[in-house]
């Protein structure tokens, strides 16, 4: 029997945001492939203590409270890529003039320039698919244009370890826009930049979710939100595949067993995600996560789990050192 609690975004509560960052004036426009910017700081770098920052209001001077659960997504995922030891773009809370939000530490060094997942793509001559197999794929083409090194094991393991992260924080919204690299102009080289953009974690709470006397109810979660998995292990149909997010956690199990290095990275990862350590070390800067966000997102933990479990029987966790 169901008990058909609805939570939806009003229910949450809003995050309050302390400990600010203040930004000054505008430094510049900011150079690379961003992707697609609709914010109205997003071209922007900004003045801070510690250097030049980019901006983002989320819709805050709207009162968005769509915004805030944004808010609430990136810096719990920002929690959690830094628990699985992850390169991760560092968010923290920021105030320009009368408006709030999140601001972002420049990570390019001297001679980097940004590029998008689409820009990467097209100096590859590859089509405009997000999967791991066609990235690599793409790498292995620039390679052998001879403008550009990629170093293909390490951009494998770095674009794979993202696809993990973001089955394990339920990303809704790893499209190419926010797949990026860094190129360095001097050296011609490229490699992934620290992963960007997790406001869309979490199923990105865009509809309501339905609780039964287990928790979350899972094939409403699965068949509303796992076909909005974007970045995946193999190529996917979007409309094709009625469970992606089961299908890519297979594929991704699948993977592993075939590779030593990512199969512990895997292992790891399973054993050091904790939604409840990464809700507290965000609620210790005073930016106290709303308990009933905090009660959904611990449902979404056991069901990530829950899912691999299965799969990794499937694939004998005996042989493959996965339990």
């Amino acid at each position: 029997m169901k008990y058909c609690i609805i939570k939806n975004k009003e229910a949450f509560g809003k995050i309050k945001l302390a400990n600010k960052v203040l930004l000054y004036q505008k430094a510049k426009e900011r150079d690379g492939d961003y992707g697609f910017l609709h914010d109205e700081f997003a071209k922007q770098w900004f003045v801070t203590q510690k250097g030049r920052a980019m901006f983002k209001s989320y819709d805050l001077e709207f009162n968005s409270n769509d915004g805030f659960v944004r808010i609430q997504n990136e810096l719990i995922s920002g929690a959690i890529a830094k628990q699985l030891g992850l390169d991760v773009a560092e968010y923290v809370p920021a105030q320009y003039k009368i408006f709030e939000g999140l601001a972002t530490y420049d990570y390019q060094k001297e001679n980097e320039v940004v590029i998008s997942g689409s820009k990467f793509l097209t100096m590859g001559n590859c089509k405009q698919l997000s999967n791991l197999q066609e990235f690599l794929s793409c790498a292995k083409n620039i390679n052998n244009q001879g403008k550009y090194k990629i170093d293909l094991q390490k951009m494998e393991s770095d674009l794979f370890k993202m696809i993990v992260f973001d089955s394990l924080t339920f990303q809704e919204d790893r499209g190419l826009q926010n797949i990026l690299f860094l190129l360095n102009q001097k050296d011609k080289t490229i490699k992934v930049a620290p992963i960007t953009d997790n406001e869309y974690a979490f199923g990105g709470f865009q509809e309501n979710v339905s609780f039964d006397e287990k928790g979350v109810e899972r094939q409403s979660f699965l068949s509303s939100h796992s076909r909005n998995v974007l970045f995946t292990i193999k190529p996917m149909e979007y409309y094709g595949v009625k469970n992606r997010y089961l299908q890519n956690v297979k594929d991704i199990v699948e993977y592993v067993s075939k590779n030593e290095e990512l199969k512990k990275f895997l292992v790891m990862a399973l054993n050091k995600l904790d939604y409840k350590k990464a809700i507290e070390s965000i609620n210790s800067t005073s930016n106290t996560i709303p308990n009933g966000y905090e009660l959904v997102l611990l449902e979404y933990e056991k069901l990530a789990k829950d899912v691999y479990k299965k799969a990794i029987q499937k694939f004998k966790s005996q042989e493959m050192g996965l339990n």
